[in-house]
């Protein structure tokens, strides 16, 4: 448990909700798996790459990239959660400045470090020239590539949903601006007509993987769930959910929904949000739910799952090709699995280093001011350190 609580989120808001870990963890686990499942295929040779794609075990890994929705809607709950106690409750307001301050303190300094290791180790491989990475490290750099080059960024793939989410941080103060509207069945009829329009809106004028696909206007309904299950949290829930005798069999319904696909056909951007706005509630009220998210392992690796997101794409790219031979082509739920096993354990054993040193000392509000502090104190050390080779001066003589 020592161990646990140096790897658990450091909160500076006073709230810990370890629920939310837990479905971050949720979150994180379904895009490791849907990436390792798209490596172990493209990896293959053709005739197995085609056997394995009608695999069972493919077509839900495949199903992992629901996790980004996952996170989007945590994102719209998180965010608007103070926002929403000010206006509900008459909770302190949320100054502007502290909230912006915040999203750049805590989030640039593992993003930018991911972004120039990651273009760093793509220039010695040769993956890519100095003049073609520049211009894209720069636009990932001001989270701007998806709508610069209408596609995902060439340095770190996983930073397209960055650049969604940034867009998000800062209109989330005009999306909680609903809740100073006092009716909350007002309230929550906005909210779900502007999911819906989001979604079929996005059914008519949004092109799949056009620059509007990959920003807020591509996934806007999600953040509005996320708004709703804040709604919920609040209002009906008074921060304290009880559990439920439903609340089990109603989550595992909606995550079985969400990994077997079962609304492809109808309108996924639909449908996808309140599922997820489900499985959530469930977690929250749910017995053996709520039990398995606040485990304090899944605690742990959930509060890290920021780190293990920027990392996991290269890290488990490296890990799945020098354990390729560890494949049945016969059976691709084994190879899945053992491969699952031996590339999160690589994934998690850097990421944990990488949280511990780069992205935990980012969650202290105060850390600039400690790192400035730190960086005075060396200055004044290597300015008063005696200088190889420099004369020692004499004492005076009858100083004895």
């Amino acid at each position: 448990m020592a161990v646990l609580s140096r790897l658990t989120r450091i909160t500076t808001s006073g709230r810990f909700v370890p629920e939310i870990d837990g479905l971050r963890f949720l979150a994180i686990a379904m895009v490791v798996v849907y990436h390792l499942d798209d490596t172990l295929r493209s990896h293959a040779d053709s005739t197995v790459r085609g056997a394995w794609g009608q695999s069972w075990a493919s077509q839900v890994a495949q199903q992992g990239h629901y996790g980004v929705q996952l996170f989007f809607v945590l994102s719209g709950y998180i965010l608007c959660l103070p926002f929403a106690l000010h206006a509900l409750t008459g909770a302190p307001p949320v100054q502007l400045r502290a909230y912006f301050l915040r999203r750049v303190t805590r989030l640039e300094p593992p993003y930018v470090a991911s972004l120039l290791l990651r273009a760093i180790a793509l220039l010695v491989v040769g993956h890519l020239a100095l003049a073609t990475a520049l211009p894209h490290l720069g636009a990932s750099l001001v989270y701007v590539h998806n709508l610069a080059f209408g596609q995902m960024s060439t340095i770190n793939v996983v930073a397209w949903s960055l650049e969604v989410e940034v867009q998000f941080y800062l209109l989330a103060p005009l999306f909680a601006a609903v809740f100073f509207i006092r009716s909350a069945r007002r309230r929550r009829t906005l909210i779900l007509a502007c999911m819906a329009a989001a979604a079929l809106a996005q059914l008519r004028w949004v092109a799949p993987d056009s620059r509007a696909d990959l920003s807020l206007l591509g996934f806007v309904q999600f953040f509005l769930a996320g708004l709703l299950l804040t709604d919920i949290y609040v209002t009906d829930w008074g921060q304290q959910p009880r559990p439920h005798v439903l609340g089990d069999v109603l989550g595992l319904a909606a995550l079985f929904a969400i990994l077997l696909d079962a609304y492809e056909d109808a309108l996924p951007g639909l449908l996808l949000p309140p599922l997820i706005v489900l499985l959530y509630a469930a977690v929250f009220r749910g017995r053996l739910l709520r039990r398995a998210a606040c485990w304090p392992p899944i605690v742990a690796v959930g509060g890290m799952c920021y780190t293990i997101y920027l990392w996991h794409y290269g890290v488990l790219a490296a890990t799945a090709r020098a354990t390729r031979a560890l494949s049945w082509p016969s059976s691709y739920a084994a190879t899945l699995g053992v491969q699952f096993v031996l590339t999160a354990t690589v994934v998690l054993a850097v990421s944990v280093v990488l949280f511990v040193t780069i992205e935990r000392p980012c969650m202290r509000r105060d850390w600039p001011q400690r790192a400035a502090l730190w960086l005075r104190e060396v200055t004044r050390r290597f300015r008063t350190a005696p200088r190889p080779g420099a004369a020692r001066k004499l004492p005076e003589p009858g100083s004895d």
